[in-house]
C-alpha cells in the first residue's frame, strides 16, 4: 500500500507541476 500511496502522490505532483508549467508557457506565448 505504501508504494501505491507514494506513486499516487508522485503522479499527482507531476500532473500539478505540468499544469503550472503549461499555464506559464501559454502566458509567455501571449
Amino acid at each position: 500500500m505504501d508504494a501505491i500511496f507514494i506513486g499516487g502522490i508522485a503522479v499527482f505532483l507531476a500532473l500539478t507541476w505540468g499544469l503550472v508549467v503549461g499555464c506559464k508557457k501559454l502566458e509567455e506565448r501571449k
